[in-house]
């Protein structure tokens, strides 16, 4: 049983073979190592900007919750406002469905993956409405709530007593929805941590393997050029020393391919023979046959 080597694989591979074995390796690379990398380094990066959105919001609950409880100046509107408005832009982002990855699109054309917000994407919807219908009347205000008299002095007017018991409804419905829409926040953060450390260590062995795969591709590479190069320089010395040979033999030494033409080689004296210098090519033949002896063998009726 004859045992592989690189050796034994070069001279069945030319600089051409060895050329497109390197794209072969190379492409294999990419679609093993680089598209999953890439991958990973893109939900990593929309893990980080999904944290940071999701941690810009866990202070808007408690920034609605105290400016409520203490609101009596229109800077305290316009902090509830603020605080909403933030929540309004960033809370359908969480739960919108998110793009699906690669490897979900290479099974599916049509896949999507899951919000920023999971599991928790309905019921953080559900406080946010729900809190939002009661915080409504209170944002849209724009009326003065006060009048003032020289008789009674500033007092509460229709609007204003309207405002102050939109004010209680809103505060009694954040007592419960805020605290909850805060936990759901502070889950979202965790489980987005959580899923950014995963997708860091796959990230990592990813990159592992890629650095094993590109010392292989490396050696392989070296191992089958320097093959090569020995197999080059194998045959170069075998043809000096035909070369060597054909020059310092005295007979008129040549060879004849399968169309009987007389190849490149052939021994200086064959110049003298024939006294000509343009043999490599020529049909045997036609060119120098006819000066040749022929005898026939009676016994296998050959030519000779």
């Amino acid at each position: 049983m004859s045992s592989f080597s690189p050796k034994s694989l070069i001279p069945r591979i030319g600089p051409e073979g060895l050329v497109v074995l390197v794209i072969v390796l190379a492409f294999g690379f990419l679609v093993t190592v680089l598209g999953p990398e890439l991958e990973f380094s893109g939900e990593l990066v929309d893990n980080a900007a999904a944290l940071k959105l999701v941690g810009e919001q866990q202070s808007n609950p408690t920034i609605i919750r105290a400016s409520l409880e203490t609101l009596h100046d229109q800077e305290s509107v316009d902090q509830v406002r603020d605080a909403a408005k933030k929540l309004d832009t960033a809370l359908p982002i969480v739960n919108a469905p998110r793009q699906a990855s690669w490897f979900a699109l290479t099974g599916d054309g049509g896949a999507t993956a899951e919000p920023i917000a999971g599991k928790h994407a309905a019921e953080l919807g559900r406080l946010w409405a729900s809190e939002r219908a009661a915080l409504k009347p209170v944002l849209e205000y724009t009326g003065v709530p006060y009048d003032d008299s020289e008789s009674a002095g500033t007092a509460l007017n229709q609007s204003g007593r309207q405002l102050d018991r939109d004010v209680a409804a809103a505060i009694r419905t954040s007592h419960h929805a805020l605290p909850l829409l805060e936990s759901e926040l502070v889950a979202i953060t965790g489980e987005l941590q959580t899923t950014n450390a995963r997708v860091a260590k796959q990230l990592r062995l990813v990159m592992l393997v890629g650095l094993a795969i590109a010392g292989l591709l490396v050696v392989l590479i070296t191992v089958l050029l320097n093959a090569r190069r020995r197999l080059d320089g194998n045959l170069q010395l075998a043809r000096q020393q035909t070369t060597d040979i054909l020059r310092t033999v005295k007979d008129g030494l040549f060879l004849l391919d399968q169309n009987l033409n007389i190849g490149t080689a052939y021994s200086a004296a064959l110049e003298t023979l024939f006294q000509r210098t343009d043999f490599g090519g020529l049909a045997f033949r036609e060119n120098t046959g006819h000066r040749l002896e022929i005898r026939r063998d009676p016994l296998v009726g050959a030519d000779q």
